[in-house]
Parts: C-alpha cells; sequence; structure tokens
C-alpha cells in the first residue's frame, strides 16, 4: 500500500517474521569465522560482491570439506 500526501510518499513493506529490527543477534563462532573470512576476502580482492565460486573458495581457503557420502 502507498500512501501520497503533499511532503512524502510512503510505502509499507512486509517485513521478514522474524525481523525484529534489532540487529545484535548473537552468531555462533563459525558464522562470525565465516563472516570475517568473507570480509577479508572483499578487501584482498577489492570486490563488494563475491561471486558464488568465490564463496566456496573461501569456505575451502577456512577449512570446509564436504563430507563424504558413506553407502
Amino acid at each position: 500500500m502507498m500512501t501520497t500526501s503533499a511532503h512524502a510518499t510512503t510505502i509499507n513493506r512486509p517485513t521478514p517474521a522474524n525481523s525484529t529490527g534489532d540487529h545484535s543477534q548473537s552468531h555462533s563462532d563459525a558464522e562470525l569465522e565465516f563472516m570475517a573470512a568473507i570480509q577479508e576476502y572483499k578487501a584482498r580482492s577489492g570486490r563488494m560482491f563475491p561471486t558464488w565460486s568465490e564463496v566456496l573458495e573461501v569456505l575451502r581457503e577456512i577449512g570446509y570439506q564436504k563430507p563424504l557420502l558413506v553407502s
């Protein structure tokens, strides 16, 4: 829904169900490690938005390996 007045236009957008506006949620150590590695990659490469291939490269750099399926 959009409301228009002489001074401003307001657009009411839906918010995610888990959105509280509080961005101070705690992250796991693994999440913090991944976020730091991505930030380091972005600074090192000069790219603000890494491709998925580059994200996979960062994951491998911090030790991620796909588990082998045991049949």
